[in-house]
């Protein structure tokens, strides 16, 4: 057997079980001059969290800290936002 053929059958099989654990539901409605039909396909979540560590620069932080004065406002609705006292601090203006 060739290396193709088995690199070939290895991809077969391993989208054969992931096909298994997919669940597929197909609606299909009728509509003035015919049907039409969605498919949704449904595969295990995985919703572990993922962590991003993005390098900050100390001196442009403290710098966009300065000119924006960052605070937490709680709402009526009990929810804390930041409120800056610039316009454009929320997208990283800082000056």
């Amino acid at each position: 057997m060739s290396k193709t053929t088995i690199a070939a059958c290895a991809l077969l099989l391993a989208s054969v079980s992931a096909a298994a654990s997919q669940t597929v539901t197909t609606s299909c409605y009728r509509v003035a001059h015919g049907r039409t039909c969605t498919t949704h396909f449904i595969g295990p979540v995985d919703a572990s969290p993922r962590v991003i560590s993005v390098p900050v620069d100390p001196e442009a932080e403290a710098k966009w800290r300065a000119f924006c004065d960052p605070k937490i406002v709680t709402g009526s609705d009990g929810v804390g936002r930041y409120v800056y006292s610039k316009p454009g601090c929320e997208n990283g203006r800082s000056e």
